[in-house]
């Protein structure tokens, strides 16, 4: 049966709101409204729902505030001719005076220390010395006049053998003799070090490789005449042997 409402007949309208049940939900009615007079009456066990009143709010009445006004002190007008006070020309003329004594004080110590600091002095140049290129002495090979000599027909041996033996400070000992046709001579080594010993006007004489304590086989002047012999490598190590 349709209800309706008590004061106008009109049907009424059921409020419903959604409640979650478990997996899904159900629509729950809140309330009865009459929707021509507004009248409802509340489902839910509370009393008749009133229309909400609207509260009416008065105006504001709007107060003007005006700024403070801060006074200004009274200006007092100085009279013409008025002096100033006693003593405060004397006190700036010390001060002006102070001023300029700390002004002169301070040119004079700056001037004064400029003139005390050493001046530095400027080295003189120094000339550096030509260097004199040096003299290497240079040995002259001696010049030999070899004098050909005179074959004698037949020469005898004499018997007369003379060793020339060079010694450990590479020089010859018996390094020139005078000899007679048929001596014969014998040359030794006493050095450390292997030497050759050779002559370019020997008639016959093949170079000698001699070893440390070695000699070689005699060797007789069958020719009359003035001989050089040497040590290969060395040319100022040399002696000569004079045949007659």
């Amino acid at each position: 049966m349709e209800e309706r409402c008590p004061k106008c007949g009109e049907p009424l309208i059921t409020k419903t709101i959604k409640k979650e049940l478990g997996l899904g939900s159900i629509d729950y009615p809140v309330a009865r409204v009459c929707p021509k007079c507004n009248w409802n009456i509340d489902l839910t066990g509370a009393k008749d729902i009133k229309p909400s009143v609207t509260p009416v709010i008065e105006d504001v009445k709007k107060v003007e505030v005006k700024p403070s006004v801060v006074a200004k002190p009274p200006v007092v007008p100085v009279p013409s001719g008025a002096q100033p006070a006693a003593g405060t020309g004397g006190f700036n003329k010390v001060l002006t005076i102070g001023l300029a004594i700390l002004v002169i004080g301070g040119l004079i110590w700056a001037f004064s220390s400029n003139s005390a600091a050493p001046k530095q002095s400027t080295p003189a140049s120094t000339l550096s010395p030509t260097p004199t290129p040096a003299i290497t002495a240079t040995a002259a090979t001696p010049v030999v006049t070899v004098v050909t000599g005179t074959q004698f027909p037949e020469i005898t041996p004499t018997g007369n053998k003379t060793y020339i033996t060079l010694d450990r400070y590479r020089i010859f000992r018996g390094a020139s003799l005078n000899l007679r046709a048929g001596d014969e001579v014998i040359w030794s080594n006493e050095g450390l070090d292997p030497i050759t010993v050779a002559s370019d006007d020997i008639p016959g004489f093949t170079e000698k490789v001699l070893d440390n304590g070695r000699q070689t086989s005699p060797y007789m002047f069958k020719t009359s005449g003035t001989y050089i012999y040497y040590v290969k490598n060395n040319k100022n190590v040399n002696g000569t042997i004079k045949v007659t």
